[in-house]
């Protein structure tokens, strides 16, 4: 007997790489290696779990259902601006033709399962929203965004009209999506990270036209002059500001009365998440390309911090031993660490390492140095261990070393 089928309420959202089919195989191979590194990172960086999503892989993106009680704030705001950051940080680095420019869709309503996959409007919805013309316009009108945001009207209406986390409504701009071979005409609403705010449409007009046009008093008219007045937090009687911000309010003078209309909040941003410690989870978690974004993040914020010289060196070894490394990025690992060996212990393990491993002189010398004994000893236990997870090198005195006393740690 069938199980009963269990309808569910769930956020979904999906991603589509622009221009994806025109690319080589080899070039389609790395956008899909790429975008997936950069989804996880984004999402981490966020707050969110990327391994509790279910998804439908596609190549070139994917449709993702969020389980229940997953912050949506921090999906629309949080995650699509991590995902902005990540994907314009490695447009810088490539080539045109292997760019990554996305259209992002969001969509919540109903699904449940069925004997092939997922059944309801949800994502169905969803594929609508993320193939149609506006998006595709928008990110084709903008060639120095990474990504466009189509939103259906539900969820401006419960996440993004609640302005919480820095939404602001007047980022996005009201679109028809109409399919009538589908069946299909909606609302949504799209934002292009980076560009300029929209011009007031559809319901922002209407309500712009509404309540907020001032009028003269006694004639009922409205004033041609305007007056727009800034008070900074703390100002005078009826200022409306909080803290670090300012407020503008805006409203019609008539002789010496000004009558105000409307009152704008400009919040300050909010505080960018710490790039070291970002980095540092990511190479923890083997997701080596973000490690390395982040903790050059870091390093640019602070060029002489030892720590994230050293860890940098680490995630650019990205899980192999030194000497399956090119010459020039075995350069650049030995730099980095050059910056770290004064203050850090691993670090001048790690130095002696790398050189060991790349110029092979294991193969030199049977016995152990006592002055390379003595160096490791000095090496904290759970650093040892740190540096012997990330890659296997048996041959190696020094890793052997690090990995006996990253064993008396354990014991």
């Amino acid at each position: 007997m069938a199980a009963r089928p269990v309808l569910v309420d769930r956020f979904v959202v999906g991603v589509d790489v622009q221009r994806y089919s025109s690319r080589t195989t080899r070039q389609q191979l790395e956008v899909q290696r790429d975008l997936d590194e950069i989804l996880g990172a984004a999402a981490e960086a966020a707050g969110l779990d990327r391994g509790g999503w279910t998804r439908q892989v596609s190549g070139d993106g994917e449709l993702a259902e969020l389980p229940e009680g997953t912050d949506l704030v921090a999906v629309v705001r949080r995650w699509t601006a991590e995902l902005d950051l990540l994907l314009r940080d490695h447009n810088d680095g490539h080539a045109p033709g292997q760019r990554i420019r996305l259209r992002l869709a969001m969509h919540t309503d109903v699904l449940t399962r069925g004997s092939l996959g997922t059944a309801g409007p949800a994502l169905v919805v969803l594929s609508r929203l993320l193939d149609s013309v506006p998006v595709r316009e928008a990110l084709e009108s903008a060639p120095d965004a990474a990504l466009a945001l189509i939103v259906s009207d539900v969820v401006y209406r419960k996440v993004v009209l609640s302005e919480l986390g820095g939404l602001r409504p007047a980022w996005f701009r009201e679109v028809e999506v109409d399919l009538p071979g589908k069946g299909f005409r909606e609302l949504a609403h799209v934002h292009v990270p980076g560009a300029p705010p929209p011009g007031p449409s559809g319901r922002r007009e209407r309500e712009r036209e509404g309540p907020g046009t001032a009028q003269d008093p006694e004639t009922g008219q409205g004033s041609r002059t305007a007056r727009a007045r800034t008070e900074a937090p703390g100002g005078p009687a009826g200022a409306s500001g909080g803290q670090g911000g300012a407020a503008f309010h805006i409203g019609a003078q008539y002789g010496e009365s000004i009558y105000q209309a409307q009152t704008i909040q400009i919040h300050p941003p909010a505080e960018r998440p710490d790039p070291f410690a970002l980095g540092l989870r990511a190479l923890r978690a083997g997701r080596y390309g973000p490690a390395r974004r982040r903790l050059t993040e870091a390093l640019e914020h602070d060029p002489e911090d030892p720590q994230a010289c050293y860890y940098l060196a680490l995630a650019l070894l990205g899980g192999r031993r030194p000497h399956m490394h090119g010459r020039a990025a075995v350069d650049e690992i030995v730099a980095l660490l050059d910056g770290a060996r004064d203050g850090l212990p691993e670090a001048r393990a790690l130095w002696c390492l790398v050189l060991e491993d790349h110029r092979m002189t294991w193969t030199l010398r049977r016995a152990v140095p006592p002055e390379l004994v003595r160096l490791v000893e000095d090496v904290p236990r759970d650093r040892a261990a740190e540096i012997v997870r990330l890659f296997t090198a048996e041959e190696n005195h020094v890793w052997r070393l690090l990995a006996a006393r990253a064993e008396r740690s354990a014991g």
